[in-house]
């Protein structure tokens, strides 16, 4: 390849460069103008949010009211269940009271006509077999409530259900156990209601001998 060759040949290279460069530059352009243009739009979208003070007070006021509007409901929503759970709870309450009533009704019944006899005769016999009676119907009323009498006499004394009133020593019963009790504890279906009042046992009686 001759010189004069090399130089038509860098030339026309240059001339490509050249007008790639300028094709760059053309669509770098056409780009800044369309990013210029969405810059413009978006201003002009910002521009008509903006609101004078005596708006942005109209808005503000609008959305205190509204916010009100909605506080007022909510409490008014909370008074109606309110009024609700309280009649709900009434009448619950009311509910469990007549039913335990209405089963110790015929307790009292019985207890009534026991009375009335006890006044009719002096027949020990009589009396007992009322009083008996009015036992057994206390006891069918406990039972039907889900009450239960707790047995312990011979049982380890165990402090969740029993209050020890008394220890004593017993060559019979041996220590930490039952021997008697003064008053009966219950349990409410599976919990307690009242602990039995017991005596308990503090083992053989220790004589004098045996302590030396």
């Amino acid at each position: 390849m001759t010189k004069k060759e090399d130089l038509v040949e860098d030339k026309e290279n240059r001339e490509a460069v050249e007008e790639q460069m300028l094709g760059e530059e053309e669509v770098k352009e056409e780009i800044e103008e369309e990013i210029e243009e969405e810059i413009e739009e978006v201003i002009e979208e910002e521009k008509e949010k903006i609101f004078t003070p005596e708006e942005q007070i109209a808005e503000l006021e609008e959305q205190l009211t509204e916010i009100n509007d909605k506080r007022l409901r909510k409490a008014a929503e909370f008074d109606n269940y309110r009024k609700r759970m309280q009649k709900d709870l009434s009448e619950t309450r009311f509910f469990s009271k007549s039913m335990v009533i209405e089963d110790f009704l015929q307790v009292y019944d019985h207890f009534q006509m026991a009375m009335e006899h006890s006044n009719k005769t002096d027949d020990i016999k009589i009396l007992l077999e009322g009083m008996n009676l009015i036992l057994s119907e206390f006891t069918r009323t406990f039972e039907s409530l889900g009450l239960k009498k707790m047995e312990t006499i011979g049982e380890k004394f165990d402090p969740n259900l029993h209050e020890a009133v008394e220890r004593e020593a017993s060559s019979e019963v041996d220590e930490d156990f039952i021997i008697r009790e003064w008053k009966s504890g219950y349990k409410l279906v599976d919990r307690l209601l009242r602990p039995a009042s017991v005596v308990v046992s503090s083992g053989k009686e220790k004589n004098n001998e045996e302590e030396k």
